[in-house]
């Protein structure tokens, strides 16, 4: 395939690993595309975060799909390029959807 799609997930008592690093670390050192899905974390979502709350197994999926529709908009505009997705946490709802709309990608 000419792309992957690689999550890196850290817990969150750890420090983000820019993706920059995570790009040059890439074997084929071929030019990368970063793709981070935090950014698509509806504010809301990350308010009831900080108190705990976590989203309903239907609002998990909503935000899957919304997730998964921004990197296949990455994927296009980084044409052939491999694209690296980062995302702070990742779930085994998230990872299905995924997996699901990106059968060729490298995990």
């Amino acid at each position: 395939a000419p792309w992957c799609a690689r999550s890196v997930a850290t817990r969150p008592s750890e420090p983000r690993c820019p993706q920059a690093s995570i790009i040059q670390a890439t074997p084929s050192r071929r030019r990368c595309a970063g793709c981070d899905l935090d950014v698509c974390v509806p504010q809301w979502m990350r308010d009831n975060f900080s108190k705990g709350v976590y989203p309903t197994l239907e609002q998990r999926q909503v935000f899957a799909g919304e997730a998964a529709s921004y990197v296949e908009e990455a994927l296009a505009s980084a044409a052939s390029a491999p694209l690296v997705v980062s995302f702070s946490f990742v779930n085994d709802d998230l990872r299905d959807v995924f997996r699901a709309r990106f059968p060729d990608a490298r995990w």
